[in-house]
């Protein structure tokens, strides 16, 4: 029998009302996954100096022990840890550094890009960070850089950034695509990220030659038309 997967939409969840914490932390990880744009929001306040243009894909998860299941200690592809609080309020602690624990702890959501993870233990209600500062690393082959400060994500603030994606004049707009027309189906796109590569060896050879920026406004041109977006 398959693992249940937290995450599918097609398999029920856990018997908890729909405020409970578990829920809204499931209902997050599922936006993050399905909207670029809402990811984007998420890592400016979660990670203000990492990118998801710049990002592997991540991998999501929730209610687990450990910080990674195919960890390592041989100090080979180590990855750097951010430690999220997440509640409506700031720390009643007023917060402070993530330490390595032995505690037995249930993270709320991993989201793991492979050189990154992040862990998040969500509330919705005012609370010590205290889940949030103390992380059991046992296995995982993560480590903690930098900034050692667990960050603060108000409810609020989060909520006020996903609100601005689409707003309530984009209805006509919405509707003219969607509502009003004649196809069975349709899916609005939430979000989409593009990416072109160009070797070092090209670009160097492009750039000598006064080529490379024309190159990029057209391969933008292309992705443009690709999408049926207006070009530059």
């Amino acid at each position: 029998m398959p693992d249940r997967d937290p995450l599918n939409f097609f398999s029920p969840y856990e018997r908890l009302p729909a405020g409970h914490e578990n829920q809204l932390t499931r209902a997050l990880l599922l936006l993050l996954r399905m909207s670029p744009m809402a990811h984007v929001e998420w890592l400016r306040l979660a990670a203000a100096k990492r990118f998801l243009w710049a990002l592997p894909p991540a991998e999501f998860d929730t209610q687990r022990r450990a910080v990674r299941t195919d960890g390592n200690d041989d100090g080979t592809e180590q990855a750097e840890l951010i430690s999220v609080f997440l509640a409506p309020e700031q720390p009643q602690s007023g917060g402070g550094d993530v330490v390595e624990s032995d505690r037995r702890q249930v993270l709320d959501a991993i989201i793991d890009y492979g050189e990154l993870v992040t862990v998040v233990e969500n509330k919705v209600f005012e609370a010590d960070d205290l889940q949030a500062r103390q992380i059991n690393l046992d296995g995982a082959g993560v480590q903690l850089v930098g900034d050692r400060e667990v960050v603060v994500v108000v409810w609020r603030d989060l909520l006020e950034a996903l609100t601005g994606i689409a707003r309530p004049e984009n209805r006509p707009e919405f509707d003219r695509h969607f509502t009003a027309t004649a196809r069975k189906t349709a899916t609005p796109r939430p979000g989409l990220m593009l990416a072109r590569l160009w070797p070092l060896a090209e670009a160097e050879r492009l750039d000598s030659r006064g080529k490379f920026t024309p190159a990029v406004k057209e391969a933008l041109q292309t992705a443009l038309r690709t999408v049926g977006e207006p070009e530059l």
